[in-house]
């Protein structure tokens, strides 16, 4: 299976409409009757409760209800924010077409609980989740974890970062996750990895020739590369690549500070702390994100490509870049005017840290 990011499947979708004719609205119609008929395999007989968000992954939702509907099956929904649907919206739009079909929507509150059913699908959250879970919706995830029904996700479990496999407060543990499209990175990255249950992709009609596109997180293994070019009096070129791809970033001033960060990085890693930090680099701010895998491999979310490398390796690449400065420069630079408070205990823990590394049989 590959796994890809979640700015990838955003541009999977953008260009099946730009470059194919294949809109947003046809995506999520086969995305929820794909659903229907995972709900179907695991739910011969009996009732299918469905809990809707008010996104797209609500919007798969209640297509999968009409579905179910249409093949004459009892489905119970529970929406958040039905009500206040965006008019024109796609969640709008496949909640009034499942209304239409005779559907009743129910309103999640607070004073709900009590789930009765024989399968529940979770579409409360998907890839577009950025913050902690609070509010009806962690309310609703708990109801779903408590029921004794099994659960069936949609796309990712409610609650899980899809990128970095973080639970965001609370996650909905399924016992089967129906990705759509492509395989969401989080399915390998623990702690989220454990709310997946069985893991299935399945087809929504994403064109093969756009899929083939894309470089999958796993043919990113061990091609991070980090180098410091066009150095001149404190002014530097960063560049992240791989083997098809290359982002470059101006560094002026902060220069220190951004070596500064990328080893506070590897020494979290190193005591085995997932983080993230923002980092200045002229003319952006860049967020990189590091998520511990095990012991030994580690993913990096630079900007919106993803790499999975070993510890070591990231290692070696950040002193690299320290290294190549102090080429240019002489040894002992960062005691020069821009930056005398360096903070050089950092690098020399990194370096012990790394040949400890090495010497552990």
């Amino acid at each position: 299976m590959h796994l890809y990011t979640v700015a990838q499947m955003r541009e999977a979708e953008q260009r099946a409409a730009t470059e194919y004719g294949i809109s947003l609205s046809d995506l999520m119609d086969n995305a929820g009757k794909a659903l229907a008929r995972a709900a179907l395999a695991m739910c011969p007989a009996g009732v299918i409760g469905i809990f809707c968000g008010n996104g797209n992954n609500g919007g798969d939702g209640y297509v999968c209800a009409a579905e179910l509907l249409r093949r004459g099956r009892r489905v119970i929904v529970w929406g958040i924010g039905a009500e206040a649907l965006p008019e024109g919206s796609l969640a709008k739009n496949a909640a009034d077409e499942f209304q239409a079909t005779g559907g009743v929507i129910l309103p999640i509150t607070l004073e709900l609980d009590n789930i009765k059913c024989d399968l529940i699908v979770d579409a409360l959250l998907g890839t577009g989740l950025i913050r902690q879970v609070s509010g009806l919706y962690e309310h609703a995830i708990r109801l779903i974890n408590a029921a004794p029904a099994p659960v069936l996700a949609c796309d990712l479990p409610s609650g899980v970062d899809g990128d970095t496999g973080e639970i965001m407060g609370v996650a909905v543990q399924a016992d089967k996750t129906l990705m759509m499209g492509l395989g969401k990175l989080a399915c390998a990255l623990s702690p989220g990895s454990a709310c997946f249950g069985q893991a299935e992709v399945c087809d929504i009609g994403l064109p093969e020739a756009l899929v083939a596109g894309f470089m999958s997180a796993e043919e990113n293994r061990d091609k991070l590369h980090l180098s410091l070019e066009s150095l001149d009096a404190g002014w530097a070129e960063i560049s992240i690549s791989n083997e098809s791809t290359a982002e470059k970033f101006i560094a002026s001033h902060v220069l220190y500070d951004t070596l500064s960060d990328l080893i506070e990085i590897a020494i979290c890693l190193f005591k085995g702390q997932s983080c993230k930090k923002r980092i200045l680099l002229e003319p952006d701010e860049i967020t990189i994100e590091a998520v511990l895998i095990d012991s030994e491999e580690v993913v990096l979310k630079i900007k919106e490509t993803t790499f999975i490398c070993s510890l070591q390796r990231y290692a070696r690449q950040v002193l690299k870049l320290f290294d190549s400065y102090q080429h240019k420069h002489g040894a002992g630079t960062y005691g020069t005017k821009w930056h005398h408070d360096f903070p050089s205990e950092k690098l020399e823990a990194l370096r012990k840290m790394l040949r400890s590394k090495k010497e552990t049989p």
